[in-house]
């Protein structure tokens, strides 16, 4: 394989910013374009997959947007949204135990990131209120903390 030069990072780089810029104005292929372009470039840049996971989830893929945190966090494993991302994914896909040790692990390596402590922190009482049989009060099933929104490299959208 041919090495990347530092011209194809910041050409991945200035993808990625693109795809941003378009995402937050609702242009979503747009965005996916150029997150896709980004990752052809550079492989190993690991806030395109991030950030291509928080589109395709916006648009109802949660599989996907599983497959793409998961690659982010395999390329840098304290990237902060693909983690806090990857968590709330596997709680919507009901895998709450992965979603608890996801975010612990993360918090193990990153104790500074007050935010995926206090979501750490929230997603354990609920955990320990349903094992006490806590009732929840929507007869649609558990209540599960719920965020904001994912989190793109411009936080949360």
């Amino acid at each position: 394989m041919i090495p990347l030069g530092e011209s194809d990072k910041a050409r991945a780089v200035e993808l990625n910013q693109q795809g941003e810029q378009l995402f937050s104005s609702g242009k979503l292929p747009g965005a996916i374009d150029r997150f896709m372009r980004a990752i052809e470039l550079f492989p190993d840049y690991a806030t395109p997959y991030n950030n291509l996971g928080v589109v395709v989830w916006r648009i109802g893929f949660v599989v996907g947007a599983y497959t793409y945190f998961q690659r982010a966090l395999a390329i840098f494993p304290d990237h902060p949204g693909a983690a806090l991302n990857l968590s709330d994914v596997l709680l919507q896909m009901g895998r709450t135990d992965d979603a608890v040790a996801t975010l612990r692990n993360y918090c193990e390596r990153n104790p500074e990131d007050s935010e995926a402590q206090r979501r750490l922190t929230l997603l354990l009482n609920h955990v320990e209120n349903q094992g006490n049989g806590a009732e929840a009060t929507d007869n649609a099933g558990p209540v599960l903390p719920v965020w904001e929104a994912p989190w793109n490299s411009l936080g949360p959208n």
